[in-house]
């Protein structure tokens, strides 16, 4: 009873996460740090919070403008007194943080997509070191998104990611808390050093970290290969689990 009525007494909080699942890793570490101050509310329910975070995506036209629709929401849903504060970060505000706040005033705060802490402490909570690897899901319980890396170093004259995420970094491993089979096979993973790290067969990289609460689990996430100096041919060609 005492817990119920101490929850009652929490704010609310809701997230609207737009964009690739890397954002919502982001919404999900970012929730993880501030769970203990806040009720958090489902994402699409349609019911009275004290603040909204809004994690936007910045990629292409249509992200943009799906971006800016729903900030545009939040702020009637403000001016009805359905939303008490709306925090907004990611991917468009990093690209137009200059021109945004001039132009939608009634956003009480805006961050960008490259560092969360300053967001965890607009909610009122010192962020903590210790809760850095931490995720609050908010996905259905059989599955969850892991990010490996973010950011890239190639410089494509049609791709805004080197300029909105920065260059190319991964995870820490210590960070980790899955076991996973990833290929990129040109860029998978690069050391503190920025060197590429491969295992005896170069087709995979290797996290070996397990789930905290489970056995442990695997993945194997393909990507597209680039031209990243690493030569094909000597790839196992005995293998039945090439990716590509």
């Amino acid at each position: 009873l005492t817990s119920l009525i101490l929850r009652q007494k929490m704010q609310k909080l809701s997230t609207i996460t737009l964009g690739c699942s890397k954002n919502k890793v982001d919404t999900e570490h970012i929730l993880s740090q501030v769970e203990d101050l806040y009720e958090i509310v489902p994402e699409g329910e349609d019911i009275p919070v004290d603040v909204l975070l809004i994690n936007t995506c910045g990629f292409i036209g249509d992200a943009k403008e799906e971006s800016v629709q729903a900030i545009l929401e939040a702020v009637e849903r403000k001016k009805q007194g359905s939303v008490g504060k709306i925090v907004v970060f990611g991917c468009l505000s990093q690209r137009y943080g200059n021109e945004l706040p001039g132009l939608i005033p009634e956003v009480d705060a805006w961050f960008g997509a490259r560092d969360f802490d300053p967001v965890v402490r607009e909610l009122g909570v010192e962020p903590s070191v210790d809760n850095v690897s931490r995720r609050y899901l908010t996905t259905p319980s059989h599955y969850a998104y892991l990010k490996i890396s973010e950011g890239c170093d190639r410089r494509c004259s049609y791709c805004a990611i080197p300029f909105i995420r920065g260059a190319h970094k991964s995870v820490p491993m210590k960070d980790q808390r899955i076991k996973i089979t990833s290929c990129d096979v040109t860029n998978c993973y690069k050391d503190k050093d920025g060197k590429l790290q491969f295992t005896k067969n170069p087709q995979y990289v290797v996290f070996g970290y397990e789930l905290q609460e489970s056995q442990g689990a695997s993945a194997n996430v393909p990507y597209n290969p680039y031209d990243n100096g690493v030569n094909f041919e000597d790839l196992s060609s005995d293998s039945s689990d090439l990716p590509f």
